[in-house]
């Protein structure tokens, strides 16, 4: 599953930006991650999205799969921003207001469809999504090392898996 995963989220970031951009939308992604896996793991749900004024979600599934796609990423950026505040670590302290400005609609739906286990590369549907709460830590890592720059990885290789809360 490892592989098919780090395969499925390559073809998504080169969906995403075949030449614009590559720094920008290698954080996105890896902040999606992470925050799929906060979701998985019960660190934040429901309750935490209902308190940025996100009701009646549960899961970053639920903010990806608003529509229109605008209506996503505002309130995804809303839920960044609260990540940001409630989490020590540089993952969620990047520019997120330059990066909203990057992030059209055409790539809150290709992340929706990964997100939601579809093939990038073939449009196949799965029947279930990734489950992060079982992909091991070791896996988030390697998806930080895979898709953030080399200058970034050597300030801080293991930025996952120092996380806590403040």
């Amino acid at each position: 599953m490892d592989h098919s995963l780090l395969n499925n989220l390559s073809a998504t970031r080169d969906k995403l930006a075949p030449s614009s951009h590559p720094g920008v939308l290698d954080s996105f992604l890896c902040r999606l991650v992470f925050t799929c896996y906060l979701f998985d793991r019960g660190v934040v749900g429901g309750s935490y999205l209902e308190d940025i004024g996100l009701r009646g979600l549960v899961h970053l599934r639920d903010i990806l799969g608003l529509r229109p796609h605008l209506n996503a990423k505002d309130a995804l950026y809303r839920l960044f921003r609260r990540l940001a505040g409630d989490f020590n670590g540089d993952l969620f302290n990047a520019n997120l207001e330059a990066e909203a400005n990057v992030i059209s609609s055409s790539h809150i739906e290709t992340v929706d469809a990964f997100f939601r286990g579809t093939d990038i590369t073939t449009g196949q549907g799965s029947f279930w999504p990734y489950d992060f709460e079982a992909i091991p830590i070791e896996t988030i890592s390697a998806i930080y090392e895979r898709f953030l720059n080399a200058d970034q990885n050597e300030k801080n290789p293991s930025i996952l898996l120092h996380f806590s809360r403040s």
